[in-house]
């Protein structure tokens, strides 16, 4: 969450925006960025995603990697992502020793977990859909089946941790 703080008030001139992952949002965010003049340093495992044709410097490495995430940190007065799987752990002590990260790994951490994101969205009074929680292999969509468990439909499984695009 950003504050009012000073800390958290960021004056120009930022020049350079590290941007974890190089995927199509990535070459949304950099376009703009570039519009507005900053320089973009990438960082993804791919030498041909599609940030690495527009970007001013593309990383190769895995977005898990602590030590290419801490030589995109070097390099950037900011650092933000496009991509959700990366690691928070590596992010959250970069932070610590002052790098700009946005959003925090604090919220990256809570949306990388379904069910603390789900949690917390009930817990605030955040209109959502309703929460079965699944916890272990005969709590699955399998056994419940043969048992006829189900939930109403219409219902959506999604697991804890992991999978792409929600």
């Amino acid at each position: 969450m950003i504050s009012s703080t000073k800390k958290d008030i960021y004056i120009f001139p930022i020049k350079a925006v590290g941007v974890i992952g190089g995927g199509q949002l990535g070459k949304m965010l950099t376009l703009k960025a570039k519009e507005m003049g900053f320089k973009v340093i990438a960082l993804d495992k791919d030498p041909s995603c599609p940030v690495s044709s527009i970007c001013d410097e593309l990383i190769i490495g895995s977005l898990y990697d602590t030590e290419k995430l801490y030589e995109l940190a070097k390099k950037s007065d900011v650092v933000t992502y496009e991509i959700e799987h990366t690691n928070t752990e590596a992010l959250k002590q970069l932070e610590k020793i002052g790098t700009k990260i946005l959003p925090s790994p604090a919220l990256l951490e809570l949306l990388n977990d379904k069910l603390q994101q789900k949690s917390h969205l009930i817990k605030h009074g955040i209109p959502t859909s309703k929460l079965i929680r699944e916890v272990t292999k005969t709590d699955s969509i399998e056994y419940k089946s043969r048992t006829k468990e189900l939930p109403p439909f219409p219902f959506v499984q999604k697991a804890r941790k992991g999978g792409y695009d929600g």
